[in-house]
């Protein structure tokens, strides 16, 4: 898989982490589990879960390049957060709670 590729499976199986974790938390309406929602990203990327492990397998003995993808999934969900809560933004009237950096 490629790098560019494999950034965006990365980004999307973030985001359905998030949606279950969401469904636990609400628990109201169908909690979503990881593994039908991580199938569905497979799908959307045309992967197959063996690639996508071949090729977490290649990054992890690769760990600068490995690093190196990872700053660009928390690049990219920063902006996916920035972009949200600008559109939040001009929809509430109570200013949003300060960010907190990323600690690792």
């Amino acid at each position: 898989m490629s790098e560019k590729k494999f950034v965006d499976v990365l980004v999307d199986m973030q985001l359905a982490d998030g949606m279950g974790a969401e469904s636990l938390n609400r628990r109201t309406g169908p909690i979503l589990d990881s593994a039908s929602l991580y199938t569905s990203v497979f799908e959307k990327h045309g992967v197959t879960r063996a690639i996508f492990d071949s090729t977490m397998t290649w990054y992890t003995l690769h760990t600068e390049a490995f690093v190196d993808v990872y700053n660009q999934v928390i690049s990219r969900l920063n902006a996916l957060e920035a972009e949200y809560d600008s559109t939040r933004a001009g929809r509430d009237t109570a200013a949003p709670p300060p960010k907190r950096p990323f600690v690792p």
